[in-house]
C-alpha cells in the first residue's frame, strides 16, 4: 500500500504527535477525572505523576506498527501486548483502562477480529479513540478521502466501533 507520507518528513511529524500527546497525558493524568471546579481550585503546575495514561501507551502501539506498515492485526497484537505485557508503558504495566477498551481486549484475546473487537452499543461511544488515533494522521496523510475514512474507521474499532466514537 503506497502511504500518504512519502512526500514528508513522517519520522519528524511523528515524533511531534508522539511527544505533544505523552506531554499532554502526563500533565493532565492527575487531573483526568476532577470536576472544572476542582481544576480551578487545583490548577496543572506542571507533570507531578511523571507517567502518562492508556491514551499515550496505545498511540505508543499504533505508532510501533505503523513504521511496519499498515496491519490491522499487528496494530490489534500490539493493544494485546500493552494490556498483557505493559507494552508501551511507563512502569511495565497496564493502569488506568476504560471499560469499553477493556471489553475489546477481552474480545480481542477470544479471537474476535480486530475490526469487530470494539463495542458499539449506545454507552460505548466514548473518546477512547480519539484519544489514540493521532499517529494515524501522518500515515493517511495524502490518501484519498475514502481510503482515510477507511483506516480510521477500522483503528477506532478496535477498541470503540460505535459509529459516534469513530
Amino acid at each position: 500500500m503506497k502511504t500518504g507520507y512519502d512526500n514528508l518528513p513522517f519520522g519528524d511529524m511523528m515524533k511531534r504527535i508522539l511527544l505533544g500527546t505523552a506531554v499532554g497525558d502526563a500533565l493532565g493524568y492527575t487531573h483526568q477525572f476532577l470536576t472544572r471546579q476542582q481544576v480551578r481550585q487545583q490548577p496543572i503546575k506542571g507533570i507531578s505523576s511523571g507517567r502518562w495514561s492508556d491514551d499515550t501507551s496505545l498511540s505508543l502501539c499504533l505508532a510501533d506498527s505503523l513504521c511496519g506498515g499498515y496491519d490491522l492485526n499487528d496494530i490489534a497484537r500490539k493493544f494485546l501486548a500493552w494490556y498483557e505485557e505493559g507494552f508501551w508503558t511507563p512502569y511495565g504495566h497496564a493502569f488506568d483502562v476504560g471499560k469499553t477498551t477493556l471489553y475489546a481486549i477481552v474480545r480481542l484475546r477470544r479471537g474476535i477480529a480486530p475490526a469487530e473487537a470494539g463495542m458499539d452499543g449506545p454507552k460505548d461511544n466514548g473518546n477512547g479513540s480519539l484519544m489514540r488515533i493521532a499517529p494515524l494522521i501522518p500515515f493517511a496523510y495524502g490518501l484519498e478521502e475514502k481510503q482515510q475514512n477507511r483506516l480510521i474507521t477500522e483503528v477506532s474499532s478496535i477498541t470503540h466501533r460505535h459509529p459516534r466514537a469513530i
